[in-house]
């Protein structure tokens, strides 16, 4: 399931832009914090193109994937040398 788990301590589960916001928001900080040179279009590129998907676990979302920092920083390093 593509859930999250809220940090309130109920045991419900949510989902969707208000659950993913804050998790693209940080990748975003990280990836500047690295390069803060970088403009707002490198790092959503950067964001974009470095999602995992995998085959019968695509989620319902533009990329159909999920974020990977990692690999996220390794795109803006080439796009922000």
């Amino acid at each position: 399931s593509s859930d999250v788990c809220s940090s309130d301590l109920s045991t419900a589960y949510m989902d969707g832009t208000s659950m993913a916001a804050p998790s693209v928001s940080g990748a975003a900080a990280l990836l500047w914090s690295a390069k803060p040179n970088a403009t707002a279009v490198q790092i959503k590129q950067a964001l974009m193109q470095s999602v995992d998907v995998t085959a019968g676990h695509e989620f319902k979302v533009k990329t159909r994937g999920r974020i990977n920092v990692q690999k996220a920083l390794a795109v803006l390093n080439q796009l922000v040398p």
